[in-house]
């Protein structure tokens, strides 16, 4: 299974890192398991940029998985939006503080197939 994990542009890059996608990718067997980091933050990408859809298309992954706090809960949405606008077929997880404590947000995100809670 082929796996892009997305830290949304939004974060102060000299303040937070995608730390926890790191640990989700570490643990994943890479036998078993494609899995990719996306730091748009840190590369200055946004869901609906040409580098976002490039990125996209040369990965082609089976999931794409998100996680986002609040500030960046938007860029999440447009992220998901492009994602299954262009692929509709690909499995979309959001995770992170903001669904952690507050689940129904997302819930009624029409692009967003599942919700990990919690330490995913």
């Amino acid at each position: 299974m082929k796996v892009l994990l997305i830290w949304p542009r939004g974060y102060e890059i000299s303040y937070v890192i995608p730390l926890s996608l790191g640990y989700l990718k570490s643990n994943v067997d890479s036998k078993r398991h494609d899995v990719h980091l996306l730091d748009c933050s840190f590369h200055d990408i946004d869901g609906e940029s040409k580098t976002f859809h490039d990125t996209l298309d040369r990965l082609n992954p089976d999931v794409v998985g998100v996680s986002s706090w609040a500030a960046t809960f938007v860029e999440a949405q447009t992220i998901f939006k492009n994602v299954k606008r262009t692929h509709p077929d690909i499995t979309t997880i959001i995770g992170g503080a903001l669904v952690s404590a507050y689940p129904k947000i997302a819930i009624e995100e029409q692009t967003i197939d599942f919700i990990l809670r919690g330490e995913a």
